[in-house]
């Protein structure tokens, strides 16, 4: 009867073993063109398109919920044939936090106002309820998948394939190679859709396979944490000691290429992990008394005296960033409006645009309205016909501008800067007849009398590209999200979206769609309410701690040990990205499976259970 349920166990842990490797390597490598209709409370709302092309996110988001069906599947397989390793896990403290966590989804997904969105996602997203609901359980099965040592080293050998292949296609990207410009990258991307022509995705800095560099320089902070624990920790006599090194720099360019400051935040933080860890060991053991390991504490510090120096040198991004904040808690003025466009204003009949080439004043008369810029009036290059509507467009000669067109039709005013690359920026009024009043971009009134609640961040609102503007308008939101929240992926139907005058201010465009607010923990907080936050931060705070006093007492075999501060290490380090960055379907599993792991590798207590080999 024992060699029975030791051979089903076996059976159960091989296919678990091939879905988790699915779900850590093959997923987030997906990127496929995929056009996605706009669902009913998107269009016309926040987005002016019935469909959306997305190649990141959508194929990705059916891959992870159909194979968390399978998973799920045998799961309970495994409690039928009385797995009891699987039934103790599923009895443990995080997943009854976990179990918490996905019921406040589920009651935010059923309250919601949007709920198509809370339960399937938002376009070019895709994270409602039944996705996050995959993450629990993909945090499930790794919990039980590593709380053997068997598991433990397979689900090392996922991540390590993971880091191996996005590193690769990372690093070409951070040196000036797309795959996915290049003619075989297009066609298998685009299938049936190329058309001869090549991808140019707008994206200066590298991003993998994973969104957007910001998602790219998450993922890599995690990976490479997890990899410099590893090729740290482990005994030197390890044949996979420098495979994990080699891992950690192919990550750690990653960062680097992503120009991402959560990527950099979250790889720091977890390098003063290591540093920590490290010196502990170096005092408890006296290693100062060895040489070798003199030399490599010496040279430790001198690269972190010299490194913040190098940075300050470069004017890194970081540095860009920390002298914002420093100019505001020193009660400077916020620097230079860094966009053409300054302001947006209305007195009247008259609506003014600011620019950095003069004001331009438009004036609503009986007749045709009167354009004037620098006091000059304008006289139009052009007139011509509106092809969709009875109106007509007049084109002005714009300073700063290559061109500006009003738009006349109905009741409506609409100018539209052309600058020389040729992005335009629209500027949307109507004619009341007691004066002109701004509107949306599809076409509603927006009183400016009733500006967007804001907490925090003044003088640095351009913190971060923009963050510090967004944020202090989404932690008013949190306010009517404590128990339940709006519903999964409902953020940007919550954001005051109609806040157009701080968001070209700010932002650079009046009407740019703020569809995610550059924080895991508020898009937590506002999506699946507070309470849901402090569960999942509960959750994490509770493995750290646990895993420091498994730490403290050294328990569990050579390899355990370095695997449980690895694991330990990339959760500080996507905890720490995650203050300036989303979870998103490309990144979030793999922290969610990693979490998993980490507290899964904390149910070993014996150094039998493994050996001291990966």
């Amino acid at each position: 009867m024992a060699d029975n349920k030791n051979r089903t166990g076996f059976v159960i842990d091989k296919v678990m073993a091939f879905f988790l490797m699915l779900a850590v390597v093959v997923i987030p490598l997906i990127v496929r063109i995929r056009i996605v209709p706009v669902g009913e409370y998107e269009y016309g709302i926040i987005r002016a398109s019935s469909s959306i092309n997305d190649m990141f996110s959508y194929n990705k988001a059916v891959a992870i919920c159909v194979l968390a069906v399978f998973m799920v599947l045998y799961l309970l397989l495994g409690i039928l044939l009385e797995e009891k390793r699987v039934k103790l896990r599923l009895k443990a403290l995080p997943s009854y936090l976990m179990y918490g966590y996905i019921g406040l989804c589920l009651l935010s997904s059923i309250f919601s106002s949007y709920k198509s969105i809370a339960f399937w996602g938002i376009s070019e997203r895709y994270e409602g309820f039944f996705v996050l609901l995959s993450y629990g359980i993909f945090f499930l099965i790794a919990m039980s998948f590593a709380s053997e040592g068997t598991g433990a080293k397979y689900m090392v050998g996922f991540f390590s394939a993971s880091v191996l292949l996005i590193g690769i296609i990372g690093t070409m990207q951070t040196f000036g190679f797309d795959i996915f410009a290049t003619t075989p990258g297009s066609k298998l991307v685009l299938g049936k859709y190329y058309g001869g022509q090549n991808l140019e995705l707008k994206f200066e800095s590298a991003y993998g396979t994973l969104y957007n560099p910001n998602c790219l320089g998450m993922y890599s902070a995690m990976m490479a944490s997890f990899m410099l624990m590893l090729a740290l920790m482990l005994p030197v006599r390890n044949k996979f000691k420098y495979m994990f090194a080699i891992l950690f720099l192919l990550a750690g360019i990653c960062v680097v290429g992503s120009d991402s400051v959560g990527g950099l935040l979250g790889l720091a933080c977890a390098c003063v992990f290591a540093v920590i860890l490290a010196f502990a060991n170096f005092i408890k053991n006296r290693l100062y008394k060895n040489r070798l390991y003199l030399i490599c504490a010496v040279v430790t510090i001198a690269a972190f005296i010299l490194l913040p120096v190098a940075f300050v040198a470069a004017d890194s991004t970081v540095v860009q960033e920390i002298r914002i904040i420093t100019d505001a808690v020193t009660g400077k003025s916020e620097s230079e409006n860094p966009f053409f466009y300054e302001d947006f204003a209305f007195d009247g009949n008259t609506a003014t645009i600011a620019t950095k080439a003069g004001d331009i004043h438009i004036t609503a008369t009986e007749d045709e309205p009167v354009l004037e810029q620098n006091g000059t009036v304008r006289e139009p290059l052009s007139t011509s016909a509106m092809e969709d509507r009875d109106g007509y467009v007049n084109t002005y000669p714009i300073d700063g501008l290559k061109e500006g067109d009003l738009q006349v039709y109905d009741d409506k005013l609409v100018f539209i800067g052309r600058d020389n690359e040729g992005n335009a920026t629209n500027f949307l009024m109507r004619d009341t007849g007691n004066g002109i009043i701004p509107l949306d971009k599809f076409g509603n009134d927006i009183d400016l009398d009733n500006p967007a609640p804001s907490i925090g961040f003044e003088g640095i609102e351009r913190l971060g590209s923009g963050r510090g503007y967004i944020w202090s308008r989404s932690i008013p939101l949190i306010f009517d999200n404590i128990i339940i929240g709006s519903g999964p992926d409902s953020f940007a139907l919550e954001f005051p979206q109609n806040d157009i005058i701080s968001k070209l201010y700010y932002l650079g465009n009046p009407y740019i769609i703020v569809d995610k607010p550059h924080s895991v923990y508020l898009q937590t907080a506002i999506n699946t309410g507070l309470l849901s936050l402090i569960v999942v931060v509960a959750m994490v705070l509770i493995y750290l701690i646990q895993s420091a006093v498994l730490f403290v007492r050294r328990d569990g075999s050579a390899f355990i040990r370095a695997t449980r501060l690895a694991c330990m290490s990339g959760v500080i380090a996507y905890m720490a990205a995650a203050a300036t960055t989303d979870s998103v379907v490309s990144v979030a599993p793999l922290f969610w499976m990693m979490l998993g792991m980490g507290y899964g590798i904390n149910f070993i207590r014996s150094s039998g259970e493994a050996d001291g080999e990966a």
